[in-house]
């Protein structure tokens, strides 16, 4: 895989950097582009920028990176280690660069990857307690980091919301754009990758920003991949800025309870967003009836949540009929549905319908994780055909016999 032909434009307010992201099968090669509002405008190249946004997906590929220019000696040391952290434990990606270079450290302001969800919201009201030199000063939103486009109405709307936060927090809010997580989905699982993402988007502002604090919880202390986490955090720093796990060792339960007990709850219930499809309307930024938005409503009732607070989600005992399953283990239903059976804060007949629902998910499980290990074992073996230098022979031969074949 290489990186190449990098550029820089102006595109009304905004500043476009680009580069090729050119790997060995013909389909992926895409320009992979951001665009950084032109008040926070650099006087050197944001190279680190696209260097930590093409790591993982060279890795993810099999493939070695030519990356065709500087970067940061800090940041080419660490990077070899975040392999484990992303699901690509046995790659053997080499890495070649131009050179490197000792970045020099221009601001010691803070910055939060802010979403409107549960943890960035979480750390937005904490931080009000740090001390002056480690509050948030600035809100970096990255648009292009969902599975779906954001239309322009509801992506307005949740600019205005991020600014109402940020005037609160006295924090300054910066809005990047890009195609990342486009390029991205076709090569390496964003739940892996989003790490990554955050983090180039983190070094296209890093003459203003010195540290960048990234949102996580409990679950991503673990050695299992998660993408993010207190470990792999760091190794997206370079000279001139660092990154710091806030809160990872924080339930998302107890981020809900500390959530309502602030003057900001019903606020924030307001502005929420945590929705993993694409908004109806700018009025309705969450669906309700997603998993995520289920599980989340659940969460909040356990904490104590008034039901009355809770109604833009939708939840009847028909909706997990048809619910989807999404990513996540069924057992962590147990952490929030345990409080919800003990204190009684649904009635019998929805508790059946969740039940049913979780019986109907554990079968879905078994399934999609027999297809997780039959991946594997495929990743495995192209792994060992690439070593061999066969895959591109098996390729053609492939090729040649459908094109013998539709004849």
């Amino acid at each position: 895989m290489k990186i190449t032909r990098f550029r820089k434009s102006i595109s009304g307010k905004n500043i476009v950097y680009s580069a090729d992201f050119v790997p060995r099968r013909l389909d992926l090669r895409e320009r992979v582009f951001f665009k950084v509002p032109r008040a926070y405008k650099r006087g050197d190249y944001p190279y680190d920028a696209f260097f930590v946004a093409a790591v993982p997906m060279a890795m993810a590929l099999q493939e070695n990176l030519e990356f065709d220019a500087i970067v940061s000696e800090t940041l080419y040391k660490r990077i070899h280690g975040i392999k484990k952290y992303i699901n690509e434990p046995s790659s053997s990606t080499k890495i070649t660069v131009k050179g490197t270079v000792k970045r020099k450290k221009t601001s010691f302001a803070n910055g939060l990857f802010f979403t409107l969800g549960i943890d960035s919201t979480h750390s937005l009201i904490s931080s009000a307690k740090f001390s002056k030199k480690n509050r948030v000063n600035y809100l970096l939103f990255m648009n292009g980091s969902h599975s779906f486009e954001v239309s322009p109405a509801v992506l307005k709307t949740v600019q205005a919301k991020i600014r109402k936060w940020g005037k609160w927090s006295s924090a300054k809010p910066i809005f990047i754009d890009t195609n990342l997580r486009k390029i991205a989905d076709k090569i390496i699982n964003w739940d892996y990758f989003h790490g990554a993402g955050i983090a180039a988007a983190a070094h296209l502002i890093s003459p203003y920003v010195g540290k960048m604090y990234i949102s996580n919880q409990d679950s991503y202390v673990t050695d299992e991949p998660a993408g993010t986490g207190p470990v792999i955090d760091k190794m997206w720093s370079n000279e001139a800025l660092s990154f710091t796990s806030l809160f990872p060792n924080s339930k998302r339960l107890d981020k809900i309870k500390e959530i309502i007990r602030s003057k900001r709850y019903r606020e924030y219930l307001k502005d929420i967003w945590i929705c993993t499809e694409k908004p109806a309307s700018p009025n309705r930024l969450n669906c309700g009836v997603c998993e995520k938005c289920v599980k989340n409503t659940l969460r909040f009732i356990a904490m104590g949540a008034k039901k009355s607070d809770l109604a833009f989600f939708f939840l009847n005992k028909e909706l997990f009929d048809t619910l989807v399953p999404q990513s996540g283990p069924t057992t962590s239903w147990e952490k929030f549905m345990k409080p919800i059976y003990d204190k009684k804060l649904l009635d019998v007949d929805m508790l059946s319908s969740i039940e049913r629902y979780l019986k109907r998910r554990i079968r879905i499980e078994r399934v999609k994780k027999s297809q997780e290990r039959f991946n594997d074992f495929k990743k495995k073996v192209k792994r060992l055909l690439i070593k061999f230098e066969l895959l591109d022979e098996i390729l053609y031969l492939k090729n040649h016999l459908r094109a013998v074949y539709t004849k």
